[in-house]
């Protein structure tokens, strides 16, 4: 999904867009129950972020 993302828009995971970007990604309807649940943290998934995009640099 991530890398999805950053394909169709690359502009949006600008450092100054991560944290919307993020906001965006816990809202998804997929990732909504698991944050609810407390299976997903807000904070694992901008670890994940940051990791898939320092991997593709």
């Amino acid at each position: 999904m991530i890398a999805n993302a950053s394909a169709q828009y690359p502009a949006s995971l600008a450092p100054e867009n991560r944290d919307r970007f993020i906001d965006q990604i816990t809202r998804h309807p997929a990732i909504r129950p698991l944050v609810s649940q407390g299976k997903v943290s807000f904070k694992q998934i901008m670890l994940w972020v940051e990791q898939d995009i320092a991997s593709e640099q």
